[in-house]
Formats: structure tokens, sequence, C-alpha cells
């Protein structure tokens, strides 16, 4: 990796100077042709805008994966229009003994890595809160393995938010950090994400949001746009923002034409239309204190690598596998070969893992990917989702160029928005 990356990138009526590594960024109207690189990176450091603030820590290269995730069950309540896994078309859920293990493994690991803090996620090509037993029990077991070790528990979880106040009252009390998959606007809620039996399902999610919300409790909605709907952008995030004080951020995600959209034929919407909005929409959030980001590139980190896919994620099946992938939650998957990595026996109480198939993953790192090499956006990118390259039947370390000219355009945005003038 070179220290001093330098790019000129052609925005508005001038240039943004940027080195993504120093996470600096300026904006010139002046000529900057025939300047040395040096010098480039002299003007940068000196009249420079600072603009992130985390980098990655790479000591996952020495440790096994840990940071868990319990993908509870295939199961569902909904029936959304485009949902990746067809979630509720199998019943097939986690056992608690296999939750336990799980909780067990990656525990230690971080004992044995002396980190303070132990985080578990509960998500699911499903809807989690259908295994509530298994829920249940995997937190307040983590809870007391944290105290008896002095180690923070962070809990998360992903829901659909189709549940009874029971349920919620102890999700809001339980569980650190709430996302809620949610259209946002009743007619487009209720047009993609019905209840299993077809019935409308906004009433039932906005109820539960709006008592999460009253408990002054931090949350993010997530929002599905497929073509139909790109043009409402702007209201989905005029409305959140108006309706909900305690709103952190707000994820805006074109559809993925996988699993159920084979069915309903629901499309992705066009990357020109999806940028404009998405773009006029994160205006909005900013009106009101809310971050308004979307799936395409990560703008608040400076990484070698898409996800924790490739590093640090040990995400646990209802089938009782170990994968690097929420989007792969089987092995029944095509892709299971590259992302399921281990398997829980049963027998012998044990994971076994295959360690050549984390190193694989692990290699697919931006700075190693050739035809990424003179992109400015390479380290927000970070040549893309690993999951879409597979699925396309490309090498792992080959890069995602689905999303390219909508990723730069975004970040190009991104980075003149924290200019100084």
């Amino acid at each position: 990796m070179e220290e001093k990356e330098i790019f000129i990138v052609p925005h508005a009526d001038g240039n943004l100077l940027y080195a993504p590594l120093q996470e600096k960024v300026m904006f010139s109207k002046e000529d900057l042709k025939g300047k040395t690189k040096d010098e480039l990176f002299d003007i940068l450091m000196r009249h420079g805008s600072n603009v992130y603030s985390r980098k990655e820590d790479m000591s996952y290269l020495t440790s096994l994966p840990s940071e868990l995730v319990i993908l509870l069950t295939r199961d569902c309540n909904l029936r959304c229009r485009y949902c990746y896994s067809s979630g509720g078309n199998s019943k097939e859920s986690l056992k608690w003994p296999v939750a336990k293990a799980a909780i067990d493994f990656c525990f230690r690991e971080k004992v044995r890595q002396k980190k303070k803090r132990f985080t578990i996620d509960f998500v699911g090509g499903g809807e989690p809160t259908l295994n509530w037993d298994v829920l249940t029990r995997s937190v307040s077991y983590a809870k007391e393995l944290c105290k008896g070790a002095d180690i923070e528990l962070s809990t998360g979880i992903i829901t659909n938010g189709a549940f009874n106040n029971d349920k919620c009252e102890w999700i809001i009390e339980n569980i650190d950090r709430v996302s809620i998959s949610f259209d946002i606007l009743k007619d487009v809620q209720n047009k993609q994400r019905p209840l299993s039996g077809g019935l409308p399902s906004y009433d039932l999610v906005l109820n539960n949001i709006n008592k999460i919300d009253a408990k002054e409790k931090r949350f993010g909605i997530r929002s599905t746009i497929s073509k139909d709907v790109v043009h409402l952008i702007p209201d989905m995030a005029r409305f959140a923002s108006s309706s909900f004080k305690n709103l952190e951020t707000l994820l805006i995600a074109p559809v993925f034409e996988i699993g159920r959209c084979h069915e309903t034929d629901l499309k992705s919407p066009e990357k020109s239309d999806f940028a404009k909005y998405f773009l006029e929409a994160k205006d909005i959030g900013k009106e009101h204190g809310i971050n308004v980001t979307c799936n395409l590139v990560n703008l608040d980190r400076t990484s070698l690598t898409f996800c924790k896919a490739l590093s640090t994620y040990f995400g646990i099946t209802p089938d009782s596998c170990i994968t690097a992938c929420q989007q792969v939650d089987s092995a029944s998957y095509p892709q299971s070969d590259v992302f399921i990595y281990g398997k829980y026996d049963t027998k012998n109480d044990r994971f076994n893992i295959d360690l050549k198939k984390i190193d694989r993953l692990r290699k697919r790192r931006v700075d190693k990917i050739p035809k990424c090499t003179d992109c400015f956006a390479k380290y927000q990118c970070c040549g893309g989702c690993s999951f879409k390259v597979v699925m396309n039947k490309k090498d792992l370390c080959s890069p995602d160029t689905s999303s390219c000219e909508i990723t730069k355009s975004l970040l190009a945005r991104e980075l003149y928005d924290k200019t100084i003038f």
C-alpha cells in the first residue's frame, strides 16, 4: 500500500484533492496540473479538512473470527416481495445447544484476545423474534458470562418489527442496538412487506416503532427501494425525520434482485435515479440530525475490506454452520462453498473450522485488487460486495463493478460537503 496516495477528482466546477489514508480532502478551483505529487500533498496537508476518524483494526489477521452473529431462524411472519432469502419458505430454526456453543466459542476468543467488549447481533434470513426462546436465553447467558469476566456486552438486532407488546418491551430493555426493516410510507410498506397471510403490516410495525421511540431509545431504520418507489425516497426521509425523535440512522438500500424478487419480478432502481433521490434524502436527514446512509459505500471509515465477512464475522446459521456472510444462511446455498467455513459437531460438542477458507476470505482486500488501484473511492468501496462477486461466478478477488459509478458519485458529494473553502 502506497503511503502517500493522492487523487484529483473533478467535481462541481473545480477539483477535489483527496488523500484517503491521511483522511484529508480539500476543494480547489485552481488548475492543479503541473504540480508534483509532493507539492499537492503538501498543499492538502496544510489546507485540507479532516474526513474520517475510524481506521480498520487489522489485528484480526492473527485471530479467529469472533464477532458473533446469530441467525436465529429462516421462518418469518412477513412475506417481503424482495426478500433475499425467501424468508418463511423454511421453518428451520437454530437450536439452543448450538447457540450456546457459539457464544462460548466467541466469548473464549474475546477473552484470549484480552478484549473488553463482546458483541452479539441477532439477524436472520427470517425474523429473529420468532425463535424467541433461543433469543432470550442467548442474551441472558451472555450477560452472565460477561459479568463474571468484567467484559461489556453489546447486543443488536435486525428485526421486521412485527411482534407483540411483550416482545417489544423485552427488546427495549435488553437489546442495545435496534434496527428495524421498515419501508416507512404506508402504501409502500403494505405493498412490499405484507404479513405472511397477505394482510397489511404497517400499523403493527409503526406502533412498535412508536413504543421504542417513546422510551427514548436510539434506533435505526432500513428501507429497501424498488424501481417503483425510488422517487419516494425523499418523502420517506421527510416522514421519518418528522415522526421519530430518537431515530439515529436511516439506511436506504436498493433492491438486490435475488430470492423472492425472481417470483415477484420486483426490480432494482436505476442507479442514477437512486443517487438523485438518495442525496435529496440525505440533505433532509442533515436538517434533522439523522444520518441517512446507503449500503453501496461506507462513507464513515477507511478500510481494506468491504464488510466483516472478510475479517471477523462468525455467523451461526439455523443448520449449525458457521458462515462469513448473512446472505448465505444455509449449507444449501450455491455460495456456501466460499462463505461457510465451519460446522458444529454435535457428537463432540465442538466447531470444526476450515482455516484455509478463512485465510482465503481474508485475502480479498482492496489493495490486492489490481482493477481498483487507481480509484479514489477504493478505501470506502473496498472492491464491493464479495457475495455479489461469487454469485456472478467470478473469482472472489475480483471487484464488484456493478455500482462503481454511483459509488464514486456519492463519495465525491460526501467529500465535497466536508471541505472548507
